[in-house]
């Protein structure tokens, strides 16, 4: 007769014939095995097994279930996709901007500074007036695009700060117009850079706020165009206009486009205001 220790087939199973898959953490026969000096595996009933490698491998997670956090993520974050018309309200503010930026800077400024100051003085007053534009705009931008972050406005958090930008330009331009003094025209444009800057900030956020990853190329064709065909149609009023005059029918594209890319970009509003990012101490 065969000992119990050996099992001749009738016996106790041999362990090492067993099935992987009867060794789950939720199996008694698995639960009852333990490691015995590191060579054999022993039953706490008392009989011993030879160890096999399928005992040392712990059986698998259920993950099937679990929700992948990527996905998690993405769904949290979705974007829609845009269509042409709301890639059209995107860039409209950006075809006035280029539209108006171009023939001011280039062509409508240099020739009112002359006729304010004369053209002995004409290349010193206008470079003071540009470089406190320029000072301007390194404050500015960086505040105003902060501030648009943390935004918990209704129309969402950079709408307000365009709305704003685009009303105090059209203000600057109609000032800077009629300026019959040199003082007068500086401190018009000096508003006019603080505008500009509230403005475009917070715009140039829109992108990565309603874009979606697969359509950021679309964006910026469609941005690309816009500022080409805006300084061509900056430049065809300035040609057909007086420079006296040209500054009004700009102005009011800058505000209709603007008008434009607040009503057909609707953003979310942001629900909960996130702490605000210190950039005023950074600069300071």
């Amino acid at each position: 007769m065969a000992s119990p220790d050996q099992g001749d087939g009738d016996g106790e199973e041999d362990i090492s014939l067993l099935d992987a898959n009867s060794f789950s953490e939720h199996s008694p026969s698995a639960r009852n095995l333990v490691h015995h000096d590191g060579e054999d595996i022993e039953d706490i009933s008392g009989k011993i097994a030879p160890m096999h490698p399928i005992h040392m491998m712990k059986p698998p997670k259920k993950i099937a279930d679990e929700p992948d956090v990527d996905q998690v993520h993405e769904k949290r974050h979705y974007k829609k996709m845009l269509s042409s018309k709301e890639m059209f309200g995107l860039s409209s503010y950006w075809f006035g901007w280029s539209a108006l930026m171009g023939p001011l800077l280039f062509i409508v400024m240099p020739v009112q500074v002359e006729q304010l100051s004369g053209s002995e003085r004409k290349a010193i007053e206008l470079g003071n007036t540009l470089i406190l534009g320029s000072i301007v705009a390194i404050i500015v931008a960086p505040v105003s695009g902060s501030i648009s972050d943390t935004s918990t406005h209704p129309w969402g958090r950079r709408s307000p700060f365009i709305a704003t930008g685009v009303v105090l330009v059209t203000l600057s331009l109609i000032f800077m117009a009629v300026a019959n003094a040199l003082w007068i025209y500086k401190a018009a444009f000096f508003l006019l850079s603080v505008a500009n800057n509230i403005a475009m900030s917070p715009y140039t956020a829109l992108v990565p706020d309603l874009v979606p990853q697969p359509q950021r190329g679309v964006a910026s064709a469609w941005l690309g165009v816009m500022a080409f065909i805006g300084t061509f149609a900056g430049g065809a009023v300035t040609y057909m206009i007086k420079i006296e005059y040209c500054l009004v029918p700009l102005g009011l594209l800058h505000a209709f486009t603007g008008y434009i890319t607040i009503r057909l970009c609707r953003e979310r509003p942001l629900v909960h205001n996130r702490a605000p990012i210190h950039c005023c101490r950074r600069l300071m």
